[in-house]
């Protein structure tokens, strides 16, 4: 089973075999973009297909069922509350809602929904849109690639397979390059999902304007002194925790929303993944503002890896995160 994660910067893919009837990761890579998928240029979508392709063949990556995910900021997710409704009934209130919530004509989308808990006589149903003309785009580029797609899903659902624990409540926080997306761990159900246009690429090109950097090594200055107020005189970590508040506010924001519905319990733990969560210090800045245990997720704790895998991506864990989800979508 092979999960394909391509985000705004970078291509993951992640090759699962079971092993004594248990999943395991045998293969992993991740390679940088020089184009984002998120264009929408003919010629960007052949770069990254060729890309893909070549991506696949040097890791080893090949055959097998194969789950590609949808950008989150790409699709319209929305969790609906009803009460305990017959298949006929959900897709009626299905049909209203998306009317309601969807700023697309439904002859435009694709629709699907998962129920993701049931309690006290009522459902929580996650329901994703998707543009058909999306579905199209991604459809063509992985058969260029070579690739055949037996499965499309967005990545809230990767991401719930990997990280819900029961009775443990998380904020987890997916820090792409182009778009940041919160979403809101209720034990082993999601209770939110919430794109924001933010991510790691704006930090970056921040410290490149307030510092007159190339874009490039605003970049290394980043990833090497991050949140480190002993560096550069504090000059990077001043203007990079001045541009992580917005994060900080999503996160108290959906605690709130979360105790509003759920007073009873607590929100125990921040998780990041994606490649923001590899800023030096950010999970330590987090936890002094929030208050809250913040983590750098790691996939590979609850679905092992190999040795090899392990040791060529140790540090680099929760880039996997939303690969593996969909490596693992029809074996657990």
């Amino acid at each position: 089973m092979i999960g394909i994660d391509i985000g705004s910067t970078q291509i993951k893919a992640v090759e699962v075999e079971l092993r004594n009837k248990q999943p395991q990761v045998v293969r992993a890579v991740v390679a940088p973009l020089k184009t984002s998928i998120i264009s929408e240029s003919d010629v960007d979508m052949e770069e990254i297909a060729q890309m893909l392709k070549q991506v696949l063949r040097e890791s080893g990556i090949k055959g097998g069922e194969t789950a590609i995910s949808l950008l989150e900021s790409q699709v319209f997710t929305r969790i609906i509350e009803t009460p305990a409704l017959s298949e006929k009934e959900l897709n009626q209130a299905l049909q209203w809602e998306a009317e309601r919530y969807i700023p697309l004509p439904l002859d435009e989308v694709s629709m699907d929904s998962t129920i993701i808990n049931k309690y006290d006589g009522k459902m929580e149903v996650l329901l994703v849109a998707s543009p058909t003309r999306l579905i199209e785009k991604y459809s063509a580029l992985y058969s260029k690639a070579g690739v055949r797609i037996d499965a499309i899903e967005n990545e809230a659902l990767s991401i719930l397979r990997i990280y819900q624990e029961q009775n443990i409540n998380s904020v987890l926080l997916d820090i792409g390059g182009s778009t940041t997306t919160v979403y809101v761990l209720h034990g082993e159900h999601l209770s939110l999902v919430r794109p924001i246009s933010m991510g790691g690429n704006a930090l970056t090109k921040a410290l490149s304007t307030e510092l007159n950097l190339a874009v490039a090594q605003a970049e290394e200055y980043k990833r090497t002194y991050g949140l480190d107020p002993q560096q550069m005189e504090g000059k990077i970590a001043d203007i990079l925790s001045q541009l992580i508040e917005p994060f900080v506010q999503e996160v108290t924001g959906s605690m709130t929303f979360f105790k509003e519905r759920f007073p009873q319990d607590v929100i125990s733990r921040i998780i990041l993944i994606g490649g923001g969560a590899l800023l030096p210090g950010l999970s330590a800045f987090l936890q002094n503002r929030i208050q809250v245990e913040t983590v750098i997720g790691n996939p590979w704790l609850k679905f092992p890896a190999d040795q090899a895998v392990l040791s060529q991506f140790k540090g680099f864990e929760s880039l996997f995160s939303v690969a593996t989800g969909l490596a693992i979508r029809d074996v657990i």
